[in-house]
């Protein structure tokens, strides 16, 4: 938010209504998000809400839950069996997750040589990960929400849609 406001050139003048930006960040494990009011050289926080359990993280175990039971059903292999195979799973599928924000065509997963010497593949659509990932988005949006309440009660403005930019 800090360098945000100080690169920023358009910012309203100090004796004018400040702008409201939204800042949200989902990383490996966490997801934070807050809402600053930016004036030139000013910063005030207005709120702040947070999941520290809900990150990148919890969508890589979908896709990894999804190839397991399906390896398991296919192949009669427990991916989960090893460290080994845990964490080369992870890092397929969380390539998966990336592939999949760019397209709309069902993602293959292969792992060569994976649990006695078997290579397996598997596919993932966005569609069926967005639906398996519902409840994430759910608590994204519980987040999201409460951080427009909160701000609403302490804004300048309680117009609706009052937030200028969401980062």
């Amino acid at each position: 938010a800090l360098c945000y406001g100080i690169y920023k050139g358009d910012l309203p003048e100090q004796t004018e209504k400040p702008r409201l930006v939204a800042f949200v960040d989902m990383g490996y494990t966490a997801l934070q998000a807050s809402v600053v009011a930016l004036n030139k050289g000013k910063l005030k926080m207005i709120a702040t809400a947070f999941d520290l359990s809900l990150g990148g993280r919890d969508f890589d175990r979908i896709i990894m839950d999804t190839m397991h039971n399906d390896f398991k059903k296919r192949y009669k292999i427990d991916s989960y069996s090893t460290v080994k195979s845990k964490l080369r799973l992870r890092a397929e599928c969380e390539k998966a997750k990336k592939l999949m924000s760019s397209n709309v065509q069902p993602i293959p997963i292969s792992l060569e040589c994976f649990i006695d010497e078997k290579d397996v593949s598997g596919k993932i659509s966005r569609a069926d990960f967005e639906e398996l990932a519902k409840p994430l988005f759910d608590r994204i949006r519980n987040i999201l929400a409460n951080l427009l309440k909160e701000a609403s009660k302490l804004t300048y403005s309680k117009k609706k849609n009052s937030i200028g930019d969401i980062l």
